[in-house]
């Protein structure tokens, strides 16, 4: 009961989120505060305090070069805590003119989840498995179309080179 529970917080989180998005997009002063953005804060925290991911669900993760098994049961859990990766790091929209290129990493916290998946401060992430990043909602629907893939890979680029990358997440167990 309680991971429905959750299930369903990050369901609506998720679209919350894309809502703010767009009516951040539309909004005529930034200044105006969002009544949106509590409500999301608040499931934030609710769901952070229900479940919550640490070191010893991330040494779970077993790399092989550039491909990562991820157990099913992190899956579970990583997707039941979607909202509590915010704190986790952040990310920066690059764009090249009109186009958006990808998002930037432009923080991460050591003892989160996304060094153990391979990630680094300033890796520009591309694509999710072939699809571009176009902007803040591609992303997140993203996230609800791989929450049941058995495979995912992630193209990006890494160090002052650019150099093209791509890391594969395979679920295992």
């Amino acid at each position: 009961m309680k991971q429905l529970q959750l299930l369903t917080y990050n369901l609506l989180f998720l679209v919350l989120t894309a809502q703010l998005v767009q009516a951040e997009k539309t909004s005529d002063t930034a200044q105006e505060p969002n009544p949106l953005s509590s409500l999301i804060d608040s499931l934030i925290e609710q769901t952070s305090n229900e479940l919550s991911l640490n070191e010893s669900d991330y040494r779970t993760i077993r790399r092989q070069g550039n491909v990562f098994l991820v157990p099913a049961a992190l899956r579970q859990k990583a997707l039941l805590s979607i909202p509590s990766f915010s704190n986790q790091g952040s990310v920066r929209r690059i764009r090249s003119g009109d186009k958006i290129l990808g998002f930037r990493i432009e923080s991460l916290s050591k003892n989160g989840l996304f060094p153990h998946l391979g990630f680094s401060t300033g890796d520009l992430i591309r694509s999710v498995n072939g699809h571009a990043l176009q902007s803040e909602t591609d992303a997140l629907a993203l996230i609800t179309q791989l929450s049941n893939s058995e495979q995912i890979h992630i193209d990006f680029e890494r160090g002052p080179k650019r150099s093209p990358q791509r890391f594969y997440y395979r679920l295992v167990g």
